[in-house]
Parts: C-alpha cells; sequence; structure tokens
C-alpha cells in the first residue's frame, strides 16, 4: 500500500503557503516575508487552532541557547505575517493574539497534499475548508529551501501536530462547513474598513446566518461591522440599531457572551449616551475574560469621554500592558493628546505606527498632535498619509485644519469645498464638518454642524466634543455649553 505524500502547501482564503518551496502566495502571487515571519507562520499554521506559546516561538526560531528579545523579536514577526496577510490584531481573520501567552491561527486551512498541483490563482471566493479524504502521514524528509536546521525543527514541528489532528479534520463539520467559510469572509472583508469592504463583509454574515440562524459569530460580525460603519461611512441612526440588534440577539441566547457584552456597552456609550449603563457593560465584559479584553480600553475611552484623564490613562495603560496592539497604543496615546500632552500622545502613536505601519487611526491622530504643537507641515504630511490609506471625510476635515493652521488659507477652502461637495453626494460626519469649519474660523457655521451631530446621535460628539482642542475656542460660548449639557457633559 502506497504511503500518502507529505502536505507541501497549506491554502486558507486567498493565500497559498507553500512549504515545500518555502513561499507564500496571494491568489497565485509571491508575497515577499522574510526568514523568520516565514517560519513563525509555518509553525503557527502547522498548529492551527492550537495556542502557540511564545516560549515554543522562541524555542524554534532562535533556540534555547540564543538570547533574544522576545517582546521585539516575536512581535515584529508577527507584524510582518500580519502586513503580509493584511490582517488586523484588533479582529484578526487569521492570526489570533492570546495576551500574556501567544498566539493561533484561526483561519480554515485546507491541507493540499504534495501530488496536488495548487491553482495559479485563487481568492476568498474560492476558498476551500479545511480536510482531505486520508489524514496526511509526515516523513522526516525535508525539501532543499528547508534544509536549514530551524526550518526542518518547523516542518516537524508542523507535522507532529497534523499526525495528532489528523483524525479530526474530516469529521469536525462544524469547522468546515459553508457557515465557517462565510464568516472568516465576511471578517476578511470588513477589515478593510473602506465602505464597500465592510458592507461586503455583512452580505456575507448575513449568508452564514441564513443557512444557520443560530451561529453566534456571524451576529457578533454583524454588530462590529455596522458599528465601524457608524460615523466614519454612516450615519449613527442608520448603523447603530443594526449593530445594538445582531449583539442583543447573542446576549438572549449567550449572556455570557463578554464580546456582546463590549459591542453593547459601546452602543450604550456612543449612542445612547448612557455613561452609566456603558460602564456596567463594560465590568461585566472584563468579569467574564478579565485579560486582554477590549472592555478595558472602551472602558478608557469612558472615562477619556467624561473627562476623567488620568483614571482613562490608568485604564489605558493596562490594556498597552496586557495587550500592546496598535489600537490599545493609538488610545493611549489619545488619552494624552485630550490631556494636551502632545509629546506624551506622539510617543505613542509612533509606536502603533511601528507595531502596524499602516494604521490610518495613528497617522491621523499624528498629524493631530504635530499641529497642536505647531508643526503644522509635519502635520499635514501625517495626514496625507492617512488619507492614502482611507480616504474619509474625517481625514479630509483634519487637512482643511490644517492648511488653515499653516497659513494655507485659500487651499484649505478648496479643500473645504471638496467635503461639502462630497457630503452632498454622500455621508460625511457633521462633527468632521464642525472640525473643518472650526479650522477656517467660522463659529456659527461650527456650532450648526455641532447641532447637527447632535440630531444625528453622533458617537464621536458625544466621546470627544468635552476634550477636544479643536473646540476650545467655542467653550465659553452658552451655545456649545448648552450643547455639552444636552450630550450628558457637565461644561
Amino acid at each position: 500500500m502506497a504511503t500518502p505524500d507529505p502536505p507541501r502547501l497549506f491554502r486558507f482564503l486567498d493565500f497559498d503557503l507553500d512549504v515545500a518551496g518555502y513561499q507564500l502566495r496571494r491568489n497565485g502571487r509571491p508575497v515577499r516575508l522574510e526568514r523568520q515571519p516565514m517560519e513563525l507562520l509555518i509553525l503557527l499554521v502547522g498548529n492551527k487552532q492550537r495556542l502557540v506559546t511564545r516560549a515554543e516561538i522562541v524555542d524554534v526560531l532562535w533556540g534555547r541557547d540564543v538570547f533574544v528579545d522576545v517582546e521585539t523579536g516575536v512581535h515584529t514577526a508577527i507584524r510582518k505575517i500580519r502586513k503580509a496577510l493584511h490582517d488586523s490584531p484588533e479582529a484578526p481573520v487569521f492570526v489570533e493574539t492570546v495576551a500574556g501567552k501567544g498566539y493561533r491561527f484561526i483561519a480554515p486551512v485546507e491541507v493540499v497534499p504534495a501530488s496536488t498541483d495548487p491553482p495559479a490563482a485563487h481568492g476568498p471566493e474560492s476558498a476551500v475548508a479545511v480536510g482531505s479524504s486520508s489524514p496526511p502521514t509526515v516523513t522526516t524528509a525535508v525539501s532543499a529551501p528547508l534544509a536549514r536546521p530551524r526550518a526542518r525543527a518547523v516542518l516537524i514541528a508542523c507535522g507532529l501536530v497534523l499526525l495528532a489532528v489528523a483524525p479530526w479534520l474530516y469529521v469536525s463539520r462544524r469547522t468546515t462547513s459553508a457557515v465557517s467559510e462565510l464568516e472568516f469572509k465576511g471578517a476578511f472583508h470588513r477589515n478593510r474598513w473602506e465602505e464597500a469592504e465592510v458592507r461586503k463583509g455583512i452580505d456575507y454574515f448575513n449568508r452564514a446566518i441564513a443557512i444557520d440562524p443560530d451561529t453566534v459569530d456571524a451576529y457578533h460580525g454583524l454588530a462590529s461591522a455596522w458599528f465601524l460603519l457608524s460615523d466614519l461611512h454612516v450615519s449613527p441612526r442608520e448603523a447603530i440599531p443594526r449593530a445594538r440588534a445582531a449583539a442583543m440577539h447573542v446576549l438572549r441566547r449567550h449572556e455570557a457572551s463578554a464580546q456582546a457584552h463590549v459591542t453593547l456597552g459601546a452602543i450604550k456609550m456612543q449612542y445612547d449616551w448612557d455613561f452609566a449603563g456603558a460602564d456596567r457593560e463594560f465590568a461585566r465584559a472584563m468579569e467574564l475574560e478579565p485579560p486582554g479584553t477590549d472592555a478595558r480600553m472602551l472602558r478608557g475611552w469612558l472615562r477619556m469621554a467624561v473627562g476623567r484623564l488620568a483614571d482613562a490613562q490608568d485604564d489605558l495603560q493596562r490594556a498597552v500592558d496586557e495587550n500592546p496592539s496598535e489600537i490599545n497604543l493609538w488610545s493611549l496615546g489619545l488619552s494624552f493628546y485630550f490631556a494636551r500632552q502632545y509629546e506624551a500622545a506622539i510617543e505613542q502613536y509612533r509606536r502603533a505606527i511601528a507595531l502596524e505601519p499602516r494604521s490610518y487611526w495613528a497617522h491621523l491622530s499624528l498629524g493631530w498632535a504635530y499641529e497642536r504643537q505647531g508643526r503644522v507641515a509635519d502635520a499635514i504630511k501625517e495626514l496625507e498619509q492617512a488619507r492614502r490609506l482611507l480616504d474619509t471625510p474625517q481625514v479630509v476635515a483634519a487637512l482643511v485644519h490644517a492648511q488653515a493652521a499653516a497659513g494655507r488659507q485659500v487651499e484649505a477652502q478648496a479643500t473645504m469645498t471638496s467635503l461639502l461637495e462630497y457630503a452632498r453626494r454622500k455621508y460625511a460626519s457633521p462633527y468632521d464638518l464642525a472640525a473643518a469649519s472650526a479650522g477656517l474660523g467660522d463659529r456659527t457655521q461650527t456650532l450648526a454642524w455641532l447641532e447637527k451631530a447632535y440630531e444625528e446621535r453622533s458617537g464621536w460628539l458625544v466621546l470627544w466634543l468635552k476634550i477636544d482642542p479643536t473646540f476650545d475656542s467655542l467653550r465659553d460660548d452658552d451655545r456649545f455649553r448648552d450643547l455639552l449639557a444636552r450630550v450628558g457633559h457637565a461644561p
């Protein structure tokens, strides 16, 4: 009886990981990945769905007798993997961080045996789930590209895991179902942030629910996708009720869902303007999943919103200590920015960008901080970079403000005209339009746009109005103080 060929290729969504060829491909095209990130990716994919500890990673990649700065070495390799996969540490499709412990590869993986030739190109639409008709057999032989000792150790480690889990690859129907595939595709598109991509993700989540109305992950995906659209691309009055419906659907069936409590807390904070209710939801989420949850980070946002900036910094520093992710670093930077501690804010934004160079939020906020320091040329450079990453009314409004601060009034007015033209065709948050008007020194129009933001239940209005330096010139205006009180903030 012939021995089955060892697996030479793993396939997940629109990627192929060619172990024998030591190459990562997307839609058939090579993706550049350095040696250590490549070996770590092979290790994670081979151990799919199993937590791989930092100690294991260091042992396989560097060996026990070699000193390695774990925080730098492992984080750098993970960051490069995520960049290659276009993955997000906050809402991962491929690599999940388990705070303080290690990492887990969470996407469905198809194991392709050596006798199967991979297609030249494929994409998310053609992604296939885990499993072959026969459990793979792994030998200790390795190809020339993997002949190095470390690479051989990685391949053998992957093979041992495959041998251990092979009997389950074709038994676990749930992880290989069409529903699971649709959920992963939904998350894949949602994480791209552009409106069209997020809406495509919503469509995938709805298709998963149509097949399995009891699926929890698709409802979580729906809630997060609609929440992401709110203020950035869609009016909160359109998006947030849909996010709430999805979160409540989960909580009615699974009250102990920390993720659903986090979402509901964010909705209470940003849409209901119910600060006490939001605090209770975040506290409940932290009871259910204490370390490394988004609940602590969002509670920090809540404390920022009400002006408790020192308490916010405490929460956000703890969130960074538990999980030094891009969004946690950026959030900590915001707590310094709103406290007018601009140099400390810049330090955190730079750390976030070092972790994820394509971070729209960190480049945007770095531009804000540079402008407050009077470094307007640097501010405009960062804002233009943010715009290249994600072209939204929010960053265009920030450009209006920075151009005006630089004395480039004609350019600022032209940018404002284009922003207003955009707002006639598509959604633009009134809060952003108010920020742009403030930069131009138009007090009357600024207050009018803030009133419009109030009518739309803008999340950014309630989160930032009390503390945003953009509106410092209005704080002695009775109309502004009245607006603060109506939002729920003491002037």
